[in-house]
Order: C-alpha cells, then structure tokens, then sequence
C-alpha cells in the first residue's frame, strides 16, 4: 500500500492499493505543443456536505480553466450517495454526468450544456425524496444535491473529470 498525502489514519495492510488524501490527477499524455492538454489531467477527488432542508446545495464545484478566454470544454461524473443521519436505511444513490463547454471573451462568455446531463439513481426513501443535478454558468460546473426538509442527510460526492483548454 502507497499512501500519498493525508492518510485520514489509515493503516497499510498487504493489498495492491494507492490512498491519496486530496485529489489525484492521473497524466496520462504530454502536451502536444498546441497547449489543449495543459492541465489536461483526469482529476478525481470527494467533497462532503450535511444537509437539513430541502434546498438545492452546491457539494462540488469545478472552475473553468480561464474565464478571460473561455475555449474549456469539460467532461464530469459524480457518484453520489446520501443517508439520513438517523435511519440507514433510507438512501439515495445517484451517478451523474455532464459535458459543458465555455467560449468567448471575458466580457461575452457562452456556456454551453452539450446534451442532457445523464442520471441514474436509486432510493429507498419514502414519501419526499432527494434529489441531485449539474450545471454550469460563467464560474464554475456545479454539482448540487437537494435534501429533505424534515431530515438531515450525510452526503458523500466522489467525482472525476478532465478537460480540454485553450481549444481555439
């Protein structure tokens, strides 16, 4: 076992396993000069949030690359799972995913949402149900869950994405 960053106190036991406490970027390909693949990297981190109400919260947001410039265009999946504090058998598990794209200049940026981003998701929750979606304006791709009022509900996103830049 190879622990990279903060371990979070876990111990190493015989397995072909890498922590990484953080996130991690996988570099799979050198530039090729044009500067596209800058920062070209797949990313893979976790946010987690608490929530009591049934409004919408961000759990993670990803920055455009440059929002002087605008030419990103980013692929992201999130997993998501939440479970009321109180009853772990109520559970929502959601996998989403979203391309956008950003063009323009600094004082005109366009954002775009290629398609529809695509969800799959289950619960076992009864009566109200939460919910999670993504979306994309001039700072950021966002991806949000939306609680229920009358519980409080752990959230856990772990998510990846890569991106391209500078495409024009």
């Amino acid at each position: 076992v190879v622990h990279l960053g903060t371990s979070f106190g876990r111990t190493s036991s015989n397995s072909n396993e890498v922590t990484v406490g953080g996130s991690l970027a996988v570099r799979g390909m050198a530039d090729d000069g044009t500067t596209q693949y800058d920062s070209s990297e797949w990313i893979t981190s976790q946010d987690l949030l608490r929530t009591s109400d049934a409004l919408s919260t961000p759990i993670t947001t990803i920055p455009w690359s440059s929002t002087a410039s605008g030419g990103d265009v980013i692929q992201v999946k999130a997993y998501i799972v939440g479970t009321d504090i109180a009853d772990a058998t109520e559970v929502y598990s959601a996998e989403i995913m979203g391309v956008y794209s950003i063009s323009g200049t600094a004082s005109s940026l366009t954002v775009t949402e290629v398609g529809t981003p695509i969800l799959n998701a289950v619960s076992s929750w009864s009566g109200d149900q939460p919910d999670c979606e993504m979306n994309a304006d001039g700072d950021n791709v966002t991806v949000q869950v939306q609680g229920v009022a009358s519980n409080t509900i752990q959230w856990l996103c772990s998510y990846s994405y890569h991106r391209l830049i500078n495409v024009y």
